[in-house]
């Protein structure tokens, strides 16, 4: 919605912009309180060995998904500016990261060894995308956006 409203609005960039940084924060933070007080009843209901077994991932979650609202910040951000060749880049380092980190964290704590590959990727690509995002909401409250223009009652050109 962010990116279509920008393109339509585009007078309505800043207020879009700190819109979605408010919803996008809203959600990782509800989304990380239900896994911490939700997650384990949820667990403990399916069975003890579940609780046990995915209590340290629920954590871990708890923590990465707040920083993965920095990424989803700057790629709709990103996608106003089109100016992808960052977000590009920082998916790729996510990708490798938490494959990387996937194989060689499950030697050492299992299955909770791919929760710290997420985590370990999420705060990588949340350390390299919160500068630009800073900056955009900066500048972008300061800036008058261009003028639309339209062609809305214009007379056509006649060849004559």
């Amino acid at each position: 919605p962010y990116v279509a409203e920008a393109a339509t609005h585009p007078d309505k960039i800043p207020a879009l912009s700190w819109r979605t940084v408010r919803m996008l924060a809203a959600v990782g933070c509800v989304g990380s309180l239900g896994l911490l007080f939700v997650g384990p009843v949820m667990l403990s209901a399916v069975g003890a060995e579940y609780r046990a077994g995915g209590e340290d991932l629920l954590l871990l979650a708890a923590v990465f998904i707040p920083l993965s609202v920095v990424g989803a910040a700057y790629e709709g951000f990103a996608r106003v500016q089109r100016k992808l060749r960052l977000q590009l880049t920082m998916t790729f380092v996510w990708t490798v990261i938490v494959i990387v980190g996937s194989l060689i964290a499950t030697r050492h704590w299992g299955v909770t060894g791919v929760g710290v590959a997420y985590l370990a990727a999420e705060s990588v690509c949340a350390l390299v995308l919160i500068g630009p995002v800073v900056v955009w909401l900066r500048r972008r409250m300061y800036v008058t956006p261009p003028p639309r223009l339209s062609t809305v009652g214009a007379v056509p050109a006649v060849d004559g």
